[in-house]
């Protein structure tokens, strides 16, 4: 017992030296939001789900977010650890460009595609409705002034979550449209609209053609072209066009598949251009098997009940626990609707006239073309010891577990690898249990307890002192061998 008691002792000693001299950035986690402004300048909302609270990003350098997404890790679709991919709807100065934005808590960002860059200033292609594939490995992306779809080959870097590294190209594209979603060698998507994309898998994207219909592009037999000029490179065999049974002319759509949270239905939100705009959200049952998508139900959003302001739809995006939000246009004139949300949506059976939507968070700035993902971070099975669900378990899940020792409030819940509602000894043994699982430790557990988190620099004295005086707690752990 006595040694039992030493031992937790040590351990709660050497994750409170951590925390004392390594305060974590504010790493994203599971169900936060983020949420890009089209205000000048241009800025983004970041939503925490551990506290509930919303405050500014961190300084990214990007304007004008219409469309942002989490990548994919591991299987894990929306990873909140991964990168954040944000695009600008571009214009005759900048065209279309897709940034990598950090994860970690850090301003850091690059840009790592634009046309206007490619094409020697020649191009001014605009676009939005960014997606990623499951594997990690293509950006889809639809074009607003020619109605064409885009694919790049994607790189997520060596360090996805840092802002830097990652890398886009090897473009296919779809040929254009011609303003009414026919004509062309292709069918395409309207032009003058923004449209969303999402993938049904590895090769295959689909996207909302605004007329009512689907298109659905299988790219595994396309070949990657160059990035200039912007050539179709696709041929009919590889499309098919499915009819729901819908008809209008959407000013913009949003579509948006995520088996981790609902393999067996598509969702999409459109908003019609009417006067005032009217946006309606749509589930298609989908059979992965054969490939087919039909119309289930649909539901038209009209006004928020609190406010009686319109609840216009721009992205939409999951939580992990099947919430549906959305990102909405706001005047600027009094309480306007940012974010709405549909509770409980992948329960079709929700969906009616007592359908729980309303506004998730409502402010006075004025937005427009507001981007939108969450960090679902939904997977099937994240490995023990993993806290920020990147299929590792290194450094920065042992971070989070010191940041949260003792606690036990929702945030970082994934630290509490027991379940028992608090993060503590039994905890930290699982984390030294599976240390190094992904990759292979880089180092062992007693000199990770020694490290600032990502950093690679050894705790100064007196700290490093106490954390050796313990053993590094390597006495009592069983772990992985280094």
């Amino acid at each position: 017992m006595t040694a039992h008691r030493t031992l937790a002792r040590c351990a709660a000693t050497a994750l409170l030296t951590l925390i004392s001299v390594a305060p974590a950035l504010a790493q994203f986690g599971q169900d936060d939001m983020v949420v890009g402004i089209s205000t000048s300048p241009d800025t983004f909302l970041v939503y925490d789900a551990g506290t509930t609270t919303w405050s500014n990003g961190p300084g990214w350098s990007t304007v004008f977010m219409q469309t942002v997404t989490f990548d994919n890790a591991n299987g894990i679709s929306h990873n909140a650890s991964g990168n954040l991919l944000a695009a600008n709807f571009g214009s005759s100065f900048t065209g279309f460009e897709i940034h990598n934005l950090a994860t970690d808590g850090s301003a850091n960002s690059e840009s790592i595609w634009g046309i206007k860059t490619l094409t020697g200033g020649a191009d001014t292609e605009r676009g939005s409705g960014l997606s990623v594939n499951p594997s990690n490995n293509k950006i889809a992306w639809a074009a607003y002034d020619t109605g064409s779809i885009f694919v790049l080959d994607y790189n997520a870097g060596a360090t996805p979550g840092s802002g830097s590294g990652a890398s886009a190209g090897g473009t296919r594209k779809t040929a254009w449209g011609n303003g009414s979603g026919g004509n062309g060698v292709l069918p395409a998507l309207l032009t003058a609209k923004t449209q969303g994309t999402t993938w049904l898998n590895d090769d295959v994207v689909l996207a909302f053609k605004g007329d009512g219909n689907l298109v659905k592009w299988d790219v595994s037999g396309v070949a990657a072209g160059t990035d200039s000029p912007w050539a179709p490179n696709d041929t009919a065999s590889n499309w098919e066009i499915i009819n729901t049974g819908i008809s209008f002319d959407a000013a913009m759509t949003s579509i948006l598949y995520n088996p981790a949270i609902d393999a067996n239905h598509i969702y999409a939100a459109v908003t019609r251009a009417a006067t005032p705009f009217l946006s309606t959200l749509y589930a298609f049952d989908y059979n992965s098997g054969t490939g087919a998508i039909t119309l289930n139900t649909s539901l038209d959003l009209g006004n928020d009940p609190n406010n009686g302001k319109v609840l216009e739809t721009r992205e939409i995006a999951f939580d992990s626990q099947g919430n549906l939000y959305f990102s909405s246009f706001a005047g600027g004139s009094g309480n306007d609707n940012i974010v709405g949300v549909f509770e409980n949506a992948t329960n079709l059976a929700n969906w009616g006239a007592g359908a729980n939507i309303h506004a998730f968070f409502v402010d006075p700035t004025y937005v427009n073309y507001s981007g939108f993902d969450i960090g679902s971070g939904a997977s099937a099975a994240l490995h023990p010891g993993d806290a920020n669900g990147d299929g590792l378990v290194n450094l920065s899940d042992l971070q989070i577990l010191g940041d949260n020792w003792q606690s036990t409030t929702a945030a970082w819940a994934q630290a509490d690898f027991t379940g028992d509602g608090v993060v503590n000894l039994a905890d930290l043994q699982i984390l030294g249990d599976n240390w190094g699982f992904g990759t292979g430790p880089d180092m062992s557990f007693d000199e990770a307890l020694t490290q600032l988190p990502g950093a690679g620099v050894a705790i100064p004295e007196p700290a490093g002192i106490a954390l050796l005086g313990c053993g590094l707690v390597a006495i009592g752990l069983r772990r992985r061998a280094a």
